[in-house]
């Protein structure tokens, strides 16, 4: 019986360590959450303060909405003259380019310049085609080779 005793105590005793251990985890968890709580009741006081006077708040919003709405008007303005000039300076360029091509040495020079292209392109498929013929009867190689087999069979021969 003694020995039940001891038994249930000691049982009893692990349950109420348990116990403690719990409610030392939710100790920290309290302070946890009386910080964030404390740190959230700070913010609103700054925010009531920002939103107490929600005259000046209003003011300062038109203000900047007024502000807001003049740079629009003002930008909506340069855009308008940027199309203006742009429209006017494409007209100047339609008219030039016209000119331009009614020009006889406009003409006389842009035929120029294309024969000029094509006879460097006839230049350039010449110069390929000499390469490749001179690359086809080079027989220099051909001819030391030769030298080279025949002095080395006037050297076997000898030796016999």
């Amino acid at each position: 019986m003694a020995q039940n005793t001891l038994q249930s105590l000691e049982v009893d005793l692990q349950a109420r360590k348990k116990e403690l251990e719990k409610m030392n985890h939710l100790d920290a968890k309290i302070e946890q959450d009386l910080k964030t709580h404390l740190q959230r009741i700070e913010e609103m006081k700054s925010d009531l303060q920002l939103f107490g006077n929600l005259d000046s708040f209003k003011q300062e919003l038109e203000k900047e909405k007024t502000m807001l709405l003049e740079k629009r008007e003002n930008l909506t303005k340069i855009k308008e003259t940027m199309k203006q000039q742009m429209h006017l300076l494409t007209r100047q360029y339609e008219a030039l380019k016209k000119k331009l091509s009614t020009n006889d040495m406009h003409t006389l020079l842009t035929d120029l310049h294309q024969k000029i292209h094509i006879y460097e392109q006839n230049n350039f498929t010449l110069q390929e085609f000499i390469h490749q013929k001179g690359s086809e009867c080079d027989y220099r190689e051909n001819k030391s080779n030769s030298l080279q087999l025949m002095q080395e069979c006037n050297k076997i021969l000898k030796s016999h």
